[in-house]
């Protein structure tokens, strides 16, 4: 449990640097499960693509989008250490901020491990 808090921290920061638009270069080894995007705002109809990288093993993983009105939107993962997935689709309505939360299951404890966003704007 003592890589808790540092892992902890590196969510955070992370999560951070995705909230302002800030490019996230990926190290060789990732430690931790984490998703992002190519960029901060996408017009309606443009191709948008979510990134998973999956760290942990023998977990259950999900990811869930939120659109602005808080409507959730859920896609199942594999539950495979060291899988990288992509999530693709075009950008709809309604406009605004969308919320990308990575969930994670390891038993009967499930949490958001990692968050990032992007939003959908106007032609």
């Amino acid at each position: 449990m003592r890589l808790l808090p540092a892992v902890l921290l590196l969510i955070v920061v992370l999560g951070a640097l995705s909230e302002v638009g800030a490019t996230l270069f990926l190290p060789d080894k990732i430690v931790a499960d984490s998703c992002w995007v190519e960029k901060s705002q996408y017009k309606v109809g443009e191709r948008v693509r979510i990134f998973v990288q999956l760290v942990s093993g023998k977990t259950r993983h999900w990811v869930v989008i939120y659109k602005p009105n808080g409507s959730p939107v859920r896609i199942g993962l594999p539950a495979r250490s060291g899988t990288f997935s992509i999530i693709a689709g075009s950008a709809g309505p309604p406009l605004g901020q969308r919320t990308v939360e990575l969930w994670a299951q390891m038993g009967a404890t499930k949490a958001a491990v990692y968050t990032c966003y992007f939003s959908v704007v106007k032609r």
